[in-house]
């Protein structure tokens, strides 16, 4: 075994004798496996326990397992412990637990500077992943299952099954944990893990080997179509601090690799079948959990949703300053002096009336130019400066009894201009926005 072990660990230049690893350590017999494989191959490692106080005399008893196999051989251990409480609003316990296993261990990595992470998933989990992967819906990486490193995380027993592990365990009579909940048929992976797996491996009793010929047919054909990809993204994809744009000349570029790009930001690949077939309709709009993406003339634009707020901010005479949602300073001014910028609006006072009120612009709203008679509709006004659509649903207006005196940003009303009778001018001066 520690051959084998060893043999995995160098041809996929996992780590080597020289790295201080932690190793994500739960009692069970996948990770006291791991444990013992380091210690037996004499890698510096140390460990790390969650104590998630879900299964009361049982989650003591796992952490003073650790702690007593940790002391016994002399290994530095780390343990956190979550309080009960932690989980009475929690809906989804398993991603909650997954959420600060990991941020435990990523905490640790950066503090006491350990070189990787280990996990001790085997080859088992990978078919269960690979499983509801598909069950689930997936590209092509989802069919490729767990990586065996990813940056600073490692799983060094991919390559052998778990009746391997308790063959091995059982053989030099070392001890482990059960965890009770691992029966429990309300968690999905449980399901497949003692359900639909088992019917699978009495269909095909060499059902796991099956799996590895995929993975080996799969894993040639995924390194040609991921270096397409990563071609893609440079040519065609494009990133700023706030947006991400996506270039949609290429139409069969963008066909192949739309739902592997956006996937990402939480879109599905319905959506991105839905997408494609509206890619010349400019102004479509599709959201996802955290991201809200736009159809705009030749490209796609994705934006993190920030959840704006459409009630009305009242501005008195006497606010000089407003810091959200937009930064905005007030002043009033004897002197009238033209400034040509479009972040400084100037008014006259004897126009406008308190309590200004600022709010997001909306369909059918209007608003007469500067210079011009009659009214324009801000949309408009906004095609012909050319506002993306992610920018447009970023943009604010400043009104005056209810009439739009400025587009934040864009164009002053016409009603509220200065002129040489003026006798007194109100500065609005935009300092910065979302926009």
């Amino acid at each position: 075994m520690i051959r084998r072990f060893l043999n995995f660990v160098e041809e996929n230049e996992l780590f080597s004798k020289k790295d201080h690893l932690l190793l994500g350590f739960s009692g069970g017999a996948d990770s006291v496996a791991l444990f013992h494989l380091l210690r037996e191959s004499n890698f510096t490692f140390s460990v790390a326990h969650v104590n998630y106080s879900l299964r009361d005399h049982e989650s003591e008893e796992d952490a003073r397992f650790v702690k007593s196999l940790c002391d016994e051989y002399k290994i530095e251990c780390f343990v956190k412990k979550i309080d009960k409480e932690h989980w009475i609003t929690k809906k989804n316990i398993q991603s909650e637990a997954r959420k600060i296993r990991y941020a435990f261990f990523s905490e640790l990595k950066k503090t006491q500077g350990f070189s990787a992470v280990l996990t001790a998933h085997h080859k088992d989990d990978n078919i269960e992943s690979i499983l509801m992967n598909i069950t689930r819906g997936t590209g092509l990486k989802g069919l490729l299952g767990i990586e065996k490193k990813h940056d600073d995380l490692v799983r060094p027993l991919l390559f052998i099954k778990r009746s391997e592990i308790e063959e091995y365990l059982n053989s030099k009579q070392f001890q482990w944990r059960n965890d009770s909940s691992n029966l429990e048929s309300k968690y999905k992976r449980n399901r497949f893990r003692n359900k639909i797996i088992p019917l699978l491996n009495k269909e095909n009793p060499s059902f796991s080997e099956a799996m590895d010929r995929l993975l080996e047919n799969l894993t040639p054909v995924a390194e040609v179509y991921y270096e397409a990809f990563e071609k893609f993204k440079k040519e065609a994809v494009f990133q700023t601090k706030d947006q991400i744009k996506i270039e949609t000349s290429q139409a069969e570029l963008l066909r192949r690799f739309l739902f592997e790009f956006i996937q990402n930001f939480g879109f599905n690949s319905a959506q991105a079948k839905d997408i494609l077939k509206a890619i010349n309709e400019s102004g479509r709009v599709f959201n996802s959990s955290s991201h809200r993406l736009y159809i705009d003339r030749s490209s796609i634009i994705i934006v993190k949703e920030e959840g704006n707020s459409s009630s009305d901010i009242d501005i008195s005479e006497s606010t000089q300053e407003l810091l959200d949602p937009i930064h905005l300073v007030f002043s009033s001014s004897k002197k009238v002096k033209f400034i040509p910028s479009n972040e400084i609006a100037l008014m006259d006072k004897s126009k406008i009336h308190f309590p200004l009120k600022l709010r997001s612009w909306k369909h059918g709203d209007r608003i007469q130019p500067l210079g011009m008679k009659g009214m324009k509709k801000i949309s408009d006004v906004l095609i012909d400066k050319k506002i993306s659509l992610p920018d447009k649903s970023k943009l604010m207006l400043l009104l005056s009894n209810d009439e739009v005196i400025w587009i934040v940003g864009i164009m002053l009303s016409d009603k509220v201009k200065i002129s040489d009778l003026t006798k007194e001018v109100w500065r609005c001066e935009l300092i910065s926005s979302k926009v």
